[in-house]
């Protein structure tokens, strides 16, 4: 099982190498991953909840737990599919946030 949890783990970590607007490290041990938001917003609440709103997909802000800037990713999922398919909302939805962003200053 442990096993299974750092595949997936390290599956959501290099899935989010690549994007400008968040940056994330592999934790040692745990069931969430911690991206930081803070190149495109330091209002997490707001971004936590357009994400549900537009994706569906579920993420706690950081703002809520002490840590701002930061939004909080359970990688836990039923399946690898499932949680491939919550990964690809959150880029998706945060690439058009922060392109939206930068058009408009």
């Amino acid at each position: 099982m442990m096993a299974d949890y750092r595949q997936r783990r390290d599956l959501a970590v290099r899935a989010f190498a690549e994007v400008p607007w968040m940056a994330m490290q592999a934790p040692a041990s745990g069931p969430y991953l911690w991206g930081d938001v803070r190149a495109m917003t330091m209002d997490t609440v707001g971004f936590a909840e357009s994400l549900l709103e537009e994706k569906k997909v579920a993420v706690m802000p950081g703002d809520a737990l002490g840590v701002p800037g930061f939004i909080r990713l359970g990688y836990i999922a039923d399946d690898v599919a499932t949680l491939c398919d919550g990964v690809r909302r959150v880029i998706e939805f945060g690439d058009a946030c922060f392109a939206n962003r930068r058009q408009n200053g």
